[in-house]
């Protein structure tokens, strides 16, 4: 009973479910209950992933893996971040893509050995691939925030001779 009245003080507060998010991790009945009630008043949930969980414990559940507002997230303090800070997810996939591919890059240039975030960027799972969207995304929030922002790298051939390659 306690996730639907907490539900209904949120809508009778006036505040629109979809401006809210909701994060879950190795939950039971009554978080999975929660989960599907905010899924069903178009709330943005996000659903934390993690293989070491009992399989009791996951996510899994076959008529949750469509749900457009249903997140899911690798276990990555960074991720779960941004998802929380971010306005939006990270739709902007052609402004976000070469930023996202180069933090994937970066990262695997410095990750443990062996570790399935470490694939080449075309071999990423796809959840995988969100978190770099998420990072990017963060990043460009925190720049905002303090009057700043994104913009492509310039090409090779505009590039001044004094800026630093990576």
């Amino acid at each position: 009973m306690e996730p639907l009245q907490a539900w209904t003080d949120i809508v009778a507060a006036g505040v629109n479910p979809r401006r809210v998010k909701l994060l879950s991790y190795g939950g039971g009945e009554i978080s999975r209950a929660e989960c599907a009630v905010a899924l069903a008043l178009g709330v943005r949930v996000g659903v934390v992933e993690d293989a070491a969980l009992p399989k009791d414990r996951q996510f899994s559940e076959p008529e949750w893996q469509d749900c457009p507002n249903l997140v899911r997230l690798p276990l990555d303090s960074m991720t779960l971040r941004a998802f929380l800070l971010a306005d939006e997810l990270p739709c902007q996939r052609e402004a976000f893509a070469a930023a996202a591919e180069r933090t994937h890059a970066e990262y695997v240039k410095t990750a443990v050995p062996k570790e399935p975030s470490l694939l080449p960027w075309k071999d990423l799972p796809e959840q995988l691939k969100v978190s770099n969207f998420h990072h990017v995304a963060y990043a460009e929030n925190i720049l905002n925030s303090v009057g700043l922002g994104i913009r492509p790298l310039p090409t090779p051939t505009n590039r001044p001779s004094t800026w630093p390659t990576f």
